[in-house]
């Protein structure tokens, strides 16, 4: 604040320059002094009203980040909810949930989880269309289920994709990933 005033009086400052030295009798000092003051009020405004410029961009953007509510990641959670491993989702159109064993390679690999024993190879499967996530369980023996924001478990029918939002807790099986 204090700079935003040094800079309103010195760009005042530059123009009350520039009309006196207009009215100056000297032609080649009258120029010079004019020049100055007035190139003085010009960058002196900018910075004055950039200032103001900036700080409404900086309102704007703590406002809406259009990031903030997107999905980035999906977070494998232990016994006390606390993330142990991550995989990265931002900009994917599909992750597939389950076990890397033999050739089947999978997006999101819980073969060293307490529970992959009860978790499928190709267990379910995440997919982003018109800018939504949403999962999907591909016929499991042990289900996939969600706990959205009211803290409901919600379990999913196979073959029914289900919208999931940023918080919501996946459970494959008996095991937790958080989309973060």
């Amino acid at each position: 604040m204090k700079t935003k005033i040094i800079d309103g009086l010195i760009a005042i400052l530059s123009l009350m320059t520039f009309i006196v030295s207009y009215f100056y009798k000297i032609d080649f000092q009258k120029l010079i002094i004019c020049s100055i003051s007035a190139i003085l009020f010009f960058i002196f405004i900018y910075e004055f009203l950039k200032k103001d410029i900036d700080e409404g961009y900086k309102i704007k953007e703590e406002r809406y980040n259009p990031l903030s509510d997107q999905i980035m990641e999906l977070a494998l959670l232990n016994e006390e909810n606390i993330p142990i491993a991550f995989w990265e989702m931002y900009g994917k159109s599909s992750m597939v949930i389950g076990l890397d064993v033999g050739e089947n390679k999978v997006d999101v690999n819980l073969l060293n989880t307490t529970y992959a024993s009860i978790i499928d190879i190709e267990h379910a499967v995440l997919n982003y269309a018109n800018g939504n996530w949403y999962i999907e369980d591909l016929g499991t023996k042990n289900g996939t289920s969600i706990v959205k924001k009211d803290k409901k478990k919600y379990a999913l029918t196979i073959g029914k994709p289900c919208l999931v939002e940023k918080g919501d807790i996946i459970y494959i099986s008996l095991t937790k990933l958080q989309l973060r």
